[in-house]
Formats: C-alpha cells, sequence, structure tokens
C-alpha cells in the first residue's frame, strides 16, 4: 500500500511542493539581490544547488542532465523579454562551424538556465536566439563575455565538469581560445 501524501511528507520523504513553496522564504532575499550567490559564504547553499558554471558532456543538454531549479545564480524581479537582433543579419555567418559549436556549448552548461530566449531582458544574451546567438547581445556584452570572468564568477576545475572552465573567458567552454577567437570575430564584424 502506498503512503498517503500530506503536507508534510509525501512517499516517506519530505514533500517536494512544500519544499519548492517554502524555498522563496528559507533563501531569505530580495529579488534584486543573489539567493544562490556564487562562491558566496554569507548563504548556506542547499544541498542539492548546482553551482553555476557546471557543464554537461559536450555535445549534450545542460537540461537533459540537471534541473535549472538548483542552479545558484541571481534572482530576477524583471519580466522575461524577448530578443531582438542588435545587428543586421548577414546570412554567410552561418556556415561558420564556430557558430554551431559555441551554440552547442553554451546549451551544455548552466548559463543555458538564465540566457534562454525567456531571460534576454534580465540576463542581455540568448544562446537560443536564431540565427545567430550573438546577434542577441550587444558589442559591450560580447567583449564582457570573450574577458577573463570577473573574480565573483565560480570556477570549476575541467577535470571535475566535463572538461569545461570558466577561467579564461566568461562563459564556460572547453576551448577557450575558439570561443574567444568566434565571439571577438563577431566584434570585430560590427565595425565596433
Amino acid at each position: 500500500m502506498r503512503p498517503r501524501a500530506s503536507l508534510l511528507w509525501y512517499d516517506g520523504g519530505m514533500n517536494p511542493r512544500l519544499l519548492l513553496a517554502l524555498a522563496p522564504l528559507l533563501a531569505a532575499c530580495p529579488a534584486s539581490t543573489p539567493c544562490l550567490p556564487d562562491g558566496s559564504d554569507a548563504v548556506d547553499l542547499p544541498e542539492d544547488a548546482i553551482i553555476n558554471g557546471t557543464c554537461a558532456p559536450e555535445g549534450e543538454l545542460f537540461t537533459d542532465h540537471y534541473s535549472c531549479d538548483t542552479v545558484a545564480g541571481p534572482c530576477t524581479d524583471e519580466a522575461p523579454g524577448q530578443p531582438s537582433a542588435v545587428v543586421d543579419e548577414d546570412p554567410a555567418r552561418l556556415d561558420d562551424p564556430d557558430l554551431a559549436w559555441s551554440t552547442a556549448q553554451l546549451g551544455s552548461c548552466s548559463c543555458s538556465c538564465c540566457h534562454g530566449n525567456a531571460g534576454v531582458a534580465a540576463f542581455e544574451w540568448s544562446w537560443e536566439f536564431a540565427p545567430v546567438w550573438t546577434d542577441s547581445a550587444n558589442t559591450e556584452r560580447l567583449r564582457d563575455l570573450a574577458a577573463a570572468p570577473p573574480s565573483s564568477y565560480s570556477s570549476i576545475p575541467a577535470d571535475d565538469n566535463n572538461g569545461f572552465e570558466r577561467e579564461t573567458i566568461g562563459v564556460p567552454t572547453n576551448d577557450a581560445a575558439r570561443m574567444r577567437g568566434y565571439i571577438e570575430r563577431e566584434i570585430a564584424r560590427r565595425g565596433e
């Protein structure tokens, strides 16, 4: 006989719906500050929190291995926005092999949780933006992505992160020189 669900208990364990409902209260943070800050000692991360910058194996989607619900990162009070191209289309760029590669790299990592089409207003770029993800970002944001990340960003050793690292540039990748080169070509194409 299956145990009865209650407000507190469900199938012999804590009721996950109750835990989800209480999560904002337990985090006790306003929407404009990080609820699960990267590298912060100020807030105890839940045991199942996923460090921002975690990646699935190359070529596989992050969401096929992990849940975005527990990724340590900022809470936002901004309404989801729709991406809009900030540059003119250039069909010749669709043949660049680094376009598909870089898009897949971003989709393999926790960045994809916030930097999807629904989060562009708050998070300034979308890995899902078609046909070219870099078109969802302004040039300043692309420069940030190609540069060394701020010290506040979490860093997971590549050996513990399916070969991905975020110590060299602002996005996790298993080939920082190639990703930086792709982003810098996109910046140069804009003539800025």
